[in-house]
């Protein structure tokens, strides 16, 4: 490891003394080194080793207008005792990234500026400790809508609620990594559908897209059946796909990328649009429900026909008062009628009118 210089002070962030080093880090000394050149590979003293109580410190600095990709390839530690801190110091504002205790396998942490300062504090006698990283320089870093973390299952996916939004391969617009995938679910408010657009596309081509690809699952709702039908559709390759509407409230996202080539991926976002159709189908569904209510009320209360008694059969003097009793109620059944019906259609205009 090469280093130009490193920085003693009892408290190694805001209390810096420059001293001449070899650039070795020494933890009984609190001691910090500079590294400047556009990548290379760096240690805690005698790793894997114990290397006594202390603290190390490691000031990562690359040209302005560039970006480091810091990566851990081994952590031995514990989080109560020995572990490695990151912190992004850019404009002289110390933010704390991730701490790091134990690691098996490589993470990777992204500066939001040209400078990263990395940690490492030792108080414990295990046989195993410390770390082993690596960092380069970027012009770019991934966008904040770009998938930062490959998923193991396919139910473990990002939900993204809100009316509209962006999403973005793995680590876009950085070339994906190998034998990665990432999946979101979209929702959107009942009565809107799903406008989902891409903006960028490149992926690897394979037959019947195989290898690397993007798979969008529909949900569509059948006012026939009630069923929830599903349907898919797949991408890979180059050219940029059309513009796609679902028939629903929900949109599912995958992308799956095999162990061979890297590409750069893909840009897309999505915007909730409000579904006409089905506002109106809603509407008249209710309207006809509130019609339904009244003609019951209307034959509850006032029957349209009555069938003759056999009392009245007996009693033919009875039969005239009974037909002008009988036109009397089938009179006020009809102005109630004639009210649902002016109800219905006034309802209904007003459902034209608000989906226009």
């Amino acid at each position: 490891m090469v280093g130009t210089s490193y920085l003693c002070a009892t408290n190694p962030i805001f209390e810096l003394n420059v001293l001449e080093s070899s650039g070795i880090c020494k933890p009984g000394e609190n001691s910090t080194v500079h590294l400047t050149g556009q990548g290379i590979s760096f240690a805690s003293p005698n790793f894997p080793v114990y290397p006594g109580n202390g603290s190390c410190h490691w000031n990562i600095s690359v040209p302005p207008g560039n970006f480091i990709r810091l990566t851990f390839w081994h952590v031995y530690g514990s989080c109560n005792s020995s572990y490695v801190e990151v912190y992004d110091v850019t404009n002289s504002t110390w933010i704390n990234m991730r701490r790091f205790c134990s690691l098996f396998k490589p993470e990777v942490v992204y500066s939001k500026g040209s400078s990263l300062l990395v940690s490492y504090v030792i108080a414990s006698e295990s046989l195993l400790n410390g770390f082993f990283a690596t960092y380069e320089t970027l012009t770019v870093v991934p966008a904040p809508y770009a998938c930062s973390k490959s998923s193991l299952r396919p139910y473990d996916r990002i939900t993204l609620h809100d009316t509209s939004g962006e999403l973005a391969s793995y680590q876009y617009p950085l070339p994906y990594s190998n034998d990665v995938n990432c999946f979101w679910t979209i929702e959107v408010p009942v009565g809107y559908n799903i406008n989902f657009t891409f903006h960028s596309f490149d992926l690897q081509q394979s037959e019947d897209c195989l290898a690397d690809y993007v798979l969008i699952k529909q949900e569509k709702y059948s006012w026939q059946t009630g069923d929830i039908l599903t349907h898919s559709r797949r991408f890979c390759g180059s050219s940029l796909p059309a513009a796609i509407q679902s028939n629903h409230t929900k949109m599912n996202v995958d992308f799956v990328a095999d162990s061979s080539g890297r590409y750069p991926g893909f840009h897309a976002s999505y915007t909730a649009i409000e579904d006409r159709k089905s506002a109106l189908i809603a509407n008249e569904v209710c309207m006809n429900h509130v019609i339904c209510l009244l003609c019951i009320e209307i034959k509850l209360v006032v029957p349209l026909s009555r069938s003759p008694s056999s009392e009245t059969r007996k009693k033919p003097a009875r039969e005239k008062r009974g037909r002008v009793r009988s036109w009397g109620r089938e009179a006020r059944a009809s102005r109630h009628q004639d009210l649902a019906r002016s109800f219905f259609f006034s309802r209904v205009s007003f459902a034209f009118r608000k989906t226009d």
